[in-house]
């Protein structure tokens, strides 16, 4: 949700006492000198701090935002990674602007504190060549002193874009390559499905030569364990032969 657009985020005031302290250097605010308040979470609960004003502004600088969870303190509008933005510190805390609220911010305190150099902010060499000129345009900075900055601080070269030509073979190699690693993954899935198969068939043969008898021509070979004692269990011939030559011994008798 978006802030006010007319909230002040950066106060200037003129002490009523002499009893409040620069939270930059840690001096005393004399009465009746002006001073910079910006709001922070001190003590446990947020609180407005007080600060010099050159001391406040040699702690701000304007840098590029690393991620996108910041956000402009006085708009809401969350800041994209790369985005040039306003840094202001207050007892550790950082405040976030973007260049054109900053410099909304700042204008009555740069007009106060006239002993501070703008183009001294800190980080604003590192600005690219298009950031740069947004800053220059918000804080009024005039053609010649822009050009004097630029010739002692020549801005940072963008990084350039491949041309045309080589964007469509590295887009052709980009699709080469995927389609390579698509290929090596059909040809792993097809080598482990053969040898699953080969598996199940050596496993199917190995349980199928388990079962058979071993065989001499056609008849089967009977193991000593199945063979047939001649003690217990003699021939049904025999017995019967047997069986009749004891019927006529009595007979005889």
């Amino acid at each position: 949700m978006a802030e006010d657009a007319g909230k002040v985020i950066v106060h200037l005031d003129v002490a009523k006492s002499g009893r409040s302290t620069c939270r930059a250097t840690g001096e005393k605010i004399e009465k009746g000198e002006h001073r910079v308040g910006v709001e922070a979470y001190t003590g446990g609960h947020i609180s407005m701090t007080w600060q010099k004003l050159v001391p406040f502004l040699e702690g701000c600088s304007v840098e590029y935002s690393k991620s996108s969870t910041g956000a402009d303190k006085k708009t809401g509008q969350k800041f994209a990674k790369g985005d040039a933005r306003f840094v202001a510190t207050t007892k550790g805390a950082r405040i976030l602007l973007s260049l054109k609220s900053a410099s909304e911010e700042l204008q009555p305190v740069l007009e106060e504190a006239k002993e501070f150099k703008l183009l001294s902010m800190k980080g604003l060499e590192n600005l690219k060549e298009h950031d740069r000129a947004e800053f220059f345009k918000h804080f009024s900075v005039s053609a010649a002193e822009q050009n004097a900055y630029n010739k002692e601080h020549p801005p940072p070269a963008d990084q350039p874009s491949p041309p045309p030509a080589k964007k469509r073979k590295m887009a052709k190699n980009k699709a080469k390559a995927a389609k390579e690693d698509e290929e090596d993954e059909e040809d792993d899935a097809e080598a482990k499905e053969q040898e699953e198969q080969e598996e199940e068939e050596e496993a199917a043969e190995h349980a199928e030569t388990a079962t058979e008898q071993p065989k001499i021509g056609n008849k089967a070979v009977v193991g000593p364990s199945s063979s047939p004692s001649s003690d217990s269990n003699p021939p049904a011939g025999a017995a019967d032969s047997k069986s009749k030559s004891k019927s006529k011994k009595r007979a005889a008798k």
